[in-house]
């Protein structure tokens, strides 16, 4: 009912207001999370009736399979936040083998404009009525005064100037929680990210952090791991041909909503919906936004649904970090750029997922590089303002063009068109690398691991600026950051063994890449690594019997011709190393550009042909 939407209630000291979905105590705001929020209303509005289990979730997570723990871990929150205990409750009463049941003495205060407050005499037992008409203007007089002090003379968190200016935007629920709709809330969250990361003068975390915490991370843990001032959840439900979104901005010092809204758009409108949550928050912020500003933010990247779809589906692939769901997601920006082949930003996604293929080694630079250019290229030819373009296209004139200056430009570009973005901070800190600009790499792999701190990949980058600059004892500092964040990390096991190798821990460095093997599929990287681990502790055998696995492995799939040409230096067989290195250089292969500040290379330096080869490749 519409009525029950602009609701106060009132109980004991507290007053629950629907509309604001807020609580207060004597005044003062009480902190709760949204779900929290949500099955205190409802008891609230059943006061005095026992609410079955199975009801309170299909009412707070409604379509949705959730745990049963997940309804207690509500409970528990909220009977801290009305300070009583399970044993002693003022309010929440717990029925064994049925429910829970509102205990506490409730009035129902609805607001209306057009006529005088008033109180509802019906409802629920326990729910106190009154037979006076004088008593009941002058009982909801007094309530409604308490709330008004509560709401208008005490300062709000929604104020112009706040400094909450940092969000991380974390996966929305799509209620039927099958495959397709997972991939569609992941989708939508990460368009929303896009949305923010064009309003000025606010730090938008990246996606592979804020996508690890699931729906019942509280906004405290996510703002102490993530250092922003909030957090923007949602959750999606379909209804007919329309698509409902409810969305809450959360502060992370104390759990308050600072803006929460139920928005609806017909399905094929779903592109606005982003761009209106986008507006909302930067007003909820405080943040004022110029005319050029409100033309970035108020992108529409395509007015087709499908298209969109098929973009949501990309994103959500290429997170998947493998190389299956790099293909996966070169394919749905493929049917994308199909249905509309003006989508500049399904041409971005095109250009990272060939990219991304060619540098995982999971195709042949040859056979990647080019379209990635392609597509890069097209997207610019449509849109010169997204940041993720210029990313790319810096991506392959740093690997593939061996272009330097100009990838050093377009990732600045694309830094400044978003600065918060930490994809083009991290390819920026490569170039800089290459550059031998150490303390410019350093700057940016710190930023971009300050955007995306529960990234393996951003802290391992950091530790390889200090591996090229040969500073080896903190390399590996960084390096085991990485696994005590993810010790099933194959990626962080790779590094540390990689550190160990050049640290002359050749145990500790067979026993990481050992490990790495096992997690980490067909990639040739970590066999790589540990025949060189095995080649400098005088173990040539080994050494040699990995390179055989991967010469066979390379007949059927692209191996990195430089990969070879390491293992070939680590076992003295110089003439074999620059012969693979030859080859590297035609295949155009993405390692060349290492060759310079890759210890793996270092037994080669004095060689005449290694002068001669990094020459040619214009290596600074």
């Amino acid at each position: 009912m519409e009525s029950e939407k602009k609701a106060v209630f009132s109980f004991g000291e507290h007053v629950l207001d629907a509309r604001r979905r807020s609580l207060h105590r004597n005044g003062d705001t009480v902190a709760l999370n949204a779900k929290a929020f949500d099955v205190l209303l409802y008891l609230v509005k059943n006061a005095g009736r026992v609410v079955s289990k199975d009801e309170l979730m299909e009412e707070v997570w409604p379509g949705a399979f959730v745990e049963e723990g997940n309804l207690s871990v509500q409970i528990s929150a909220l009977r801290k936040a009305l300070e009583e205990s399970a044993a002693e409750p003022k309010y929440l009463a717990t029925v064994p083998g049925k429910g829970y049941q509102f205990i506490g003495d409730v009035k129902r205060h609805v607001l209306n404009a057009e006529s005088a407050p008033s109180v509802s005499g019906e409802g629920p037992a326990n729910v106190r009525t009154r037979t006076s008409t004088a008593l009941v203007y002058l009982a909801a007089a007094v309530v409604l005064l308490a709330a008004a002090a509560a709401y208008f003379l005490i300062p709000r968190p929604i104020v112009k100037g706040t400094e909450a200016r940092s969000v991380a935007v974390l996966p929305f629920i799509y209620a039927p929680s099958e495959t397709e709709e997972a991939i569609f809330g992941e989708g939508f969250a990460d368009s929303v990210i896009f949305s923010l990361s064009r309003v000025p003068g606010l730090k938008v975390m990246s996606r592979q952090s804020s996508f690890r915490f699931g729906p019942d991370a509280t906004a405290k843990d996510v703002g102490a791991k993530l250092g922003v001032e909030t957090i923007l959840t949602g959750r999606i439900t379909k209804d007919g041909e329309s698509l409902q979104i409810s969305a809450e901005l959360v502060s992370t010092s104390d759990n308050s909503v600072l803006w929460g809204e139920r928005l609806s758009r017909p399905i094929s409108d779903i592109e606005m919906l982003q761009i209106d949550i986008s507006r909302k928050i930067a007003n909820a912020l405080g943040i004022d936004l110029s005319a050029d500003s409100t033309r970035s933010v108020d992108v529409r990247p395509t007015d087709d649904h499908e298209a969109f779809q098929h973009y949501l589906a990309g994103r959500f692939y290429l997170a998947q970090l493998t190389d299956e769901g790099f293909a996966k997601a070169r394919e749905s920006f493929q049917r994308a750029i199909e249905a509309d082949a003006n989508y500049a930003l399904a041409y971005a996604g095109l250009a990272e997922a060939n990219n991304l293929l060619s540098g995982w080694g999971a195709i042949a630079p040859n056979d990647g590089f080019p379209l990635a250019k392609a597509a890069a290229v097209r997207a610019l030819q449509l849109d010169e303002g997204i940041a993720e373009a210029h990313t790319q296209m810096g991506v392959v004139r740093l690997f593939y063009d061996l272009d330097w200056e100009g990838a050093s430009r377009d990732f600045e570009r694309a830094v400044e068109l978003n600065p918060s973005s930490s994809a083009a901070h991290h390819m920026n800190s490569y170039v800089m690398m290459v550059r031998q600009r150490f303390q410019e790499a350093e700057r940016s792999a710190t930023t971009a691991a300050a955007l995306d701190p529960l990234s393996v990949v951003m802290i391992i980058t950091k530790g390889n600026v200090y591996l090229y600059r040969r500073d080896i004892d903190r390399a590996i500092v960084e390096y085991q950051k990485a696994l005590e964040l993810e010790p099933n990390s194959g990626l962080a096991h790779w590094a540390v063994g990689n550190g160990f190798i050049f640290a002359g821990n050749f145990e500790g460095a067979e026993k990481h890449l050992n490990a790495a093997m096992e997690r980490s599929g067909d990639s040739a990287d970590e066999p790589a690594s540990l025949a060189i681990a095995y080649a400098k502790h005088g173990k040539r055998e080994e050494a040699m019997k990995i390179a055989e696995e991967l010469r066979e492995r390379a007949a059927t799939r692209y191996v990195s011709p430089a990969l070879f040409g390491a293992v070939s230096a680590a076992l003295d067989e110089k003439d074999e190393a620059f012969r693979y290195l030859e080859d590297a250089v035609r295949n155009r292969d993405s390692l060349i550009v290492f060759l310079k500040i890759d210890p793996m290379f270092d037994s080669l330096r004095d060689d005449p042909r290694f002068t001669e080869l990094t020459n040619r490749l214009r290596l600074p």
